[in-house]
């Protein structure tokens, strides 16, 4: 009997060992998932080309990318606020919304209409719940609505301002989505763009285009070396309103106007 009962507290101990390693791991994954969610910052990225599912699946953790530190260090809250500082009214649309990482910024007591379009919904629902609390403190007009940017179902010469933060990297066709915000955009109007860009010095780009194929693989497409500066003038805006870069140029912030 005793050695039995010896042999059962060394089952016991065994079994409660697993069942601690086990937690560890499971704790250890959720830990590294988190890390690796705020780790992609450090390679500059905001918005990977998931598949619609993933993006639902993540929605409700994506805002973890805003509160994590990469995203102190690199100062992108700081950045968004800048960009932000530029709309002065009116109607307001902002393509790629995802969970509305940028609602805290903008000046809804001069917002006439405000609308937000994304391909996920439950990124969508996340936006929708920070609406609804806004809501309360303001009187404001919006809608929200699934919808690709390339194909924008607003008419021409509508919005006084269109803005995009760190998407245009993942769209298949970043040329087309510009055109599209362009085309949607009242003649005298501005284009708000917070984007990953090629750096304008040397030895950076070269990493840039040496490690592009990593980035992108790791980030589910992006293009971390998107050539913004071609593309604006692809898309022939009439002026540049303001533009600055940040992080060694990787980062760049362009006010255009149509």
């Amino acid at each position: 009997m005793l050695a039995f009962h010896s042999w059962n507290c060394q089952v016991r101990a065994q079994v409660k060992r697993t069942c601690v390693t086990c937690c560890m791991k499971v704790s250890r994954r959720k830990w590294i998932s988190n890390c690796v969610l705020s780790l992609s910052i450090l390679n500059f990225l905001q918005r990977p080309l998931w598949a619609q599912v993933t993006y639902d699946k993540y929605a409700k953790n994506y805002d973890l990318l805003e509160t994590s530190s990469w995203n102190q260090l690199f100062q992108l809250d700081a950045l968004r606020r800048q960009l932000l500082s530029f709309v002065s009214g009116g109607r307001v649309l902002e393509v790629a919304i995802g969970t509305g990482l940028n609602l805290v910024y903008y000046p809804w007591q001069s917002i006439e209409q405000f609308r937000g379009i994304d391909t996920s919904s439950n990124m969508l629902q996340q936006t929708r719940n920070k609406l609804e609390s806004l809501s309360k403190y303001y009187n404001m007009n919006w809608e929200l609505i699934n919808a690709p940017v390339t194909r924008l179902p607003f008419p021409d010469d509508y919005f006084d301002h269109v803005v995009d933060t760190f998407s245009l990297c993942v769209f298949d066709n970043p040329d087309l989505a510009l055109k599209e915000m362009k085309r949607v955009c009242k003649k005298g109007g501005t284009i708000l763009l917070l984007e990953h860009s090629s750096s304008p010095y040397r030895l950076v780009r070269e990493y840039q285009r040496y490690t592009g194929k990593l980035v992108a693989k790791l980030a589910k497409g992006c293009d971390w070396s998107l050539p913004l500066q071609e593309l604006l003038k692809k898309v022939d805006f009439s002026c540049v309103i303001y533009e600055k870069y940040a992080l060694l140029g990787t980062v760049s912030l362009h006010v255009v106007s149509k």
